[in-house]
């Protein structure tokens, strides 16, 4: 089980209709950047996504604490793509929008940045 980053003790209400094997993806002009899955125990960000270097969070310094800590422990490192960092193994974030937060280093909506494979996003998934 990857190490669990975010609010702890947060209960995670998913639909029991919604299928928690959905791979999603995140994307940066077109191009995916980032893949994850969204389960009662959180959203697993998957290895090898990319998370951006620059931060404007400034609402939120949770995310950018979190991203301090896996860039300490080298969970992030130097990707090929200069203004990305890589993600070495799986980690488990406390919910879509934490990990749509931390990949693209601004205020994001989980529910409309994560899609499946066929567009759809994880709003319309679940409504």
């Amino acid at each position: 089980m990857p190490q669990f980053y975010g609010r702890r003790g947060k209960h995670f209400i998913i639909p029991s209709f919604y299928n928690q094997a959905t791979v999603l993806f995140a994307s940066d002009g077109g191009t995916n950047i980032a893949t994850g899955k969204w389960t009662t125990a959180g959203f697993i960000l998957a290895k090898g996504s990319l998370i951006r270097k620059v931060h404007t969070l400034k609402s939120n310094p949770g995310v950018i604490n979190t991203k301090n800590k896996l860039l300490q422990t080298s969970l992030l490192i130097q990707s090929a793509q200069n203004n990305y960092y890589q993600l070495q193994e799986d980690i488990l974030l406390s919910s879509p929008s934490t990990a749509a937060r931390l990949v693209f280093g601004n205020d994001r909506n989980g529910d409309s940045e994560w899609k499946d494979a066929y567009g759809d996003s994880l709003g319309s998934l679940i409504n």
